[in-house]
């Protein structure tokens, strides 16, 4: 078995370019976040409490320290993904495209 996890963890290594996942990183990062306001019962519990633990008045600095925690635990080596994929469903991650903005807090632009 041991073999085997280290195959996974080589094709997890090598399967995207360190750009690539790094832009699939900020999505998720930014899904986790909304759930967490939203739904926070579909979050992971000790990512939830970490989450919860950030206390400041700075929306932004809170906001990025998040941020911060769930990268920290996406990029770890962790057993448990950081939702529920049971408890969330496809209407969850519909409702969080539509609340997607620009900076300018226009909605994207279609294609």
């Amino acid at each position: 078995m041991e073999e085997l996890n280290n195959e996974v963890q080589m094709v997890r290594n090598n399967t995207v370019n360190a750009k690539s996942k790094s832009v699939y990183l900020y999505g998720i990062i930014k899904y986790v976040l909304w759930l967490h306001d939203h739904k926070p019962g579909v979050v992971e519990p000790s990512l939830r409490a970490l989450l919860d633990t950030v206390a400041t008045d700075d929306t932004t600095e809170a906001y990025k320290q998040k941020q911060s925690h769930v990268k920290l635990y996406v990029e770890s080596d962790r057993r448990e993904p950081p939702l529920d994929l049971v408890d969330s469903n496809v209407h969850d991650f519909e409702c969080f495209l539509m609340s997607l903005r620009k900076k300018d807090g226009k909605k994207p632009g279609k294609s």
